[in-house]
């Protein structure tokens, strides 16, 4: 059985983050689990890699993410240069089709400002003026936002996973929770691969798609469910990729979640994708199809609290 102070459930870019911060600033033994092979084997390795700035978010009603995206922009500049990760200024183009469009690219200009940006950073464009950076593009007006980078958080999540191994912290592969037990003093964590145990006075869960399982098996979150979707994205033909040199996203019907509604993005490796298609799906690992089996689908159904699921 093995012993740790901190268990983190998930080695996403969140999870080995964590592990890599805990272990830099304690001595205690820090532990991983993640369910498959390597780390960042689901979301981080496949997102679209775009970090944007805060010129979108309110700054009264998502402070804290407004903030929090400005002060991480530059540390991961800095811990891209460090480990020489790829890092691509591609700027964002965020346009307007109609007035009440261009109204909300005003109110982003003043947020922008709010949030820490510089002037220098971010500017507002005309239509002509978008038309003379990029001809393709047809719309009443838009933000550029300059800084808006392309990376891969695959490798930011290795190089992290790296660096947080070499603090002591430990990465236990094709290890999936399975059984939990809460003592009074610490949690004892039970593979459903192996039936290998962890022992830990703290739990951390990063679980990502699977987080809401987790926090079920500890009695956390009864009143919550989850319903997944699969993004898709379609490359562009290397002929035509040329056409748009920035990232492109429409003023958002739902600000809320501003990145369902359709965008042009440049990725660091320098391909050229157009989406999402937001495709429901059975399970948060169904890359293909809508479902991997019918015990998949049958078990997210059933799984509680059904009503949740039959509103939404």
């Amino acid at each position: 059985m093995e012993k740790a102070d901190v268990v983190i459930v998930g080695s996403g870019i969140l999870g080995t983050a964590m592990a890599y911060w805990i272990s830099n600033l304690y001595e205690g033994k820090v532990v991983v689990l993640e369910a498959e092979k390597e780390a960042a084997f689901h979301t981080s390795g496949r997102n679209t890699g775009v970090i944007h700035r805060p010129f979108y978010l309110d700054p009264v009603k998502r402070k804290i993410f407004a903030r929090t995206a400005e002060h991480s922009y530059h540390l991961w500049k800095k811990y891209a240069q460090l480990r020489n990760l790829p890092w691509k200024e591609i700027g964002t183009l965020e346009v307007a089709s109609d007035a009440r469009q261009l109204a909300i690219l005003q109110k982003y200009l003043q947020w922008s400002a709010q949030n820490g940006m510089q002037s220098s950073e971010v500017e507002y464009l005309d239509s002509g003026q978008v038309k003379q950076m990029e001809p393709e593009v047809e719309c009443l007006g838009a933000i550029y936002s300059k800084a808006d980078t392309s990376v891969d958080y695959r490798a930011f999540t290795q190089a992290l996973q790296k660096d947080a191994q070499a603090n002591g912290a430990q990465f236990i592969f094709n290890f999936s929770v399975g059984q939990v037990g809460i003592e009074t003093d610490y949690v004892r964590i039970k593979s459903n691969i192996d039936g290998s145990v962890v022992q830990a006075q703290y739990l951390i869960n990063c679980a990502g798609g699977n987080s809401i399982d987790i926090a079920h098996l500890f009695g956390q979150g009864k009143e919550y469910t989850d319903l997944h979707f699969r993004g898709e994205y379609w490359q562009i033909a290397e002929a035509k990729s040329g056409m748009v040199r920035t990232n492109i996203y429409t003023v958002p019907r739902h600000p809320e979640i501003p990145f369902l509604d359709p965008h042009w993005i440049v990725r660091a490796s320098g391909v050229r994708e157009i989406g999402p298609n937001a495709v429901m799906v059975a399970g948060s690992q169904t890359y293909q199809g809508f479902c991997q089996s019918w015990g998949e689908l049958i078990e997210k159904v059933i799984d509680p609290p059904i009503l949740n699921k039959l509103k939404l």
